[in-house]
């Protein structure tokens, strides 16, 4: 047996497979697994500046990493893409600083606004299955961190006369909400199949999502779970009984303990249920839009512009924004504002698979965007990074699938391709 024959029959399978995260993609693993400690630290404003540093660097990195190894590169489609999204989220965020510099408004949150569009673009140029080790990392994160804080005072906060727990997060909503998609991105990655540890990060957020006090959240929780269910193979009947035993339990819970320390849900009274937004709402449209003038309808009066109005027309002078993306997004930004960013959503939902070859997939980027929709009634989200990146996540989580290195392996020759079969 010849020298060249012995080493190339003593080469072991794995050795033939490159790796998931090869070392030219670890800085860009790290920022996306790591993307809670960027919320913990709400802060520290250099925080985000250094976290868009590293996914550029990242992406850099892992780009040239790509070009001297086995991993696959993007397709020239997906560049095309994201030179595409990167093109219209610069015009978009032009668009903000004129407002900003025509009106008023901050760079910052200029930056937050377009940020998770700029990230989906980067990371089209990096594909592969690491995505989704790196987000399910993230979102246990989340889950496990947040729970681990129960115990302390310092995931507790007085919200009124009601103690309620936020968790590392600045308001409890943000963390109801990120714990909805830590579970559906720990569902997805297991293929919605209902895993003992997929229960049992399911039970330990809907704890958080009840001691949170986040009321719309509950809902969202809720459809995240009952979809969860029935994609991991659950009958609606079974479903019906258990939300009907959960809802009695909750209410004899409710009954039992000391109500006072839970927001209330009358509908009695739309100001306490709404927590003030009804009058928020009814502001910005009396005494905003309604005496817009037809340039204002275009391009509304800057990015504070729902928070002067309100504060103006407020008797004790608060400032609070809309409380509503839409409103949100009419008052500040205008017809165009509203236009450039829901084009912007649109073509991120149209350039993620729906079922694609796995049908399991299907209904994922719905339910996320429906999600996201749902947090709009309450909530101006475009202004917080971390409401719009879970929903960024789903989308790249949904393309992770369609490189995947592990079945990518090299010829004689150096030329990249797939393994028989494989595709």
């Amino acid at each position: 047996m010849s020298t060249h024959h012995r080493v190339a029959g003593a080469t072991p399978a794995w050795a033939k497979v490159p790796p998931l995260v090869p070392f030219s993609l670890v800085p860009l693993f790290a920022a996306v697994a790591l993307r809670p400690a960027i919320d913990a630290l709400y802060e520290v404003n250099a925080v985000k500046y250094v976290y868009m540093f590293l996914v550029f660097f990242g992406v850099l990195l892992a780009r040239a990493g790509m070009k001297f190894s086995t991993f696959p590169l993007a397709e020239r489609n997906d560049e095309q893409r994201a030179l595409a999204v990167m093109g219209w989220t610069a015009a978009y965020f032009w668009y903000l600083v004129v407002l900003l510099l025509s009106y008023n408004g901050s760079l910052q949150d200029c930056f937050k606004i377009t940020s998770p569009f700029l990230i989906f673009a980067l990371l089209l140029l990096v594909p592969g299955r690491w995505f989704q080790v790196a987000a399910v990392v993230s979102s246990v994160l989340i889950i496990l961190a947040n729970a681990a804080l129960l115990p302390t005072s310092f995931g507790w906060i007085w919200w009124g006369d009601v103690k309620t727990f936020k968790g590392f997060y600045y308001f409890k909503t943000d963390l109801a909400y990120s714990l909805c998609f830590a579970v559906l991105i720990c569902a997805y990655a297991q293929r919605y199949r209902l895993t003992l540890s997929l229960v049992a990060l399911i039970a330990i957020a809907a704890v958080q999502v009840v001691l949170c006090n986040s009321r719309i959240n509950y809902l969202t929780f809720a459809l995240v779970t009952v979809f969860i269910g029935l994609k991991g193979g659950m009958k609606p009947s079974t479903i019906v009984r258990m939300t009907a035993l959960t809802a009695i339990a909750a209410g004899a819970f409710f009954l039992l303990f000391d109500s006072k320390k839970f927001l209330s849900f009358d509908t009695s009274n739309v100001h306490a249920f709404t927590q003030g937004r009804d009058l928020v709402w009814d502001i910005l449209i009396k005494e905003g839009l309604s005496q817009y003038s037809p340039l204002e309808w275009l391009f509304g009066r800057g990015l504070f512009a729902d928070t002067l109005i309100f504060a103006g027309e407020h008797s004790q002078g608060e400032a609070h924004n809309a409380h509503n993306e839409f409103l949100h997004l009419l008052t500040t930004q205008g017809l165009v504002g509203v236009g450039l960013y829901l084009t912007l959503w649109l073509f991120v939902f149209r350039q993620t698979p729906g079922t694609s070859k796995e049908p399991w997939q299907a209904g994922t980027r719905e339910i996320a965007f429906f999600l996201l929709l749902i947090q709009s009634i309450t909530a101006a989200i475009s202004l917080s990074a971390l409401k719009t990146w879970p929903v960024i996540a789903i989308m790249l989580l949904l393309r992770s699938g369609r490189a995947d290195p592990a079945r990518t392996l090299p010829t004689p020759g150096g030329v990249r391709t797939a393994v028989h079969g494989a595709r």
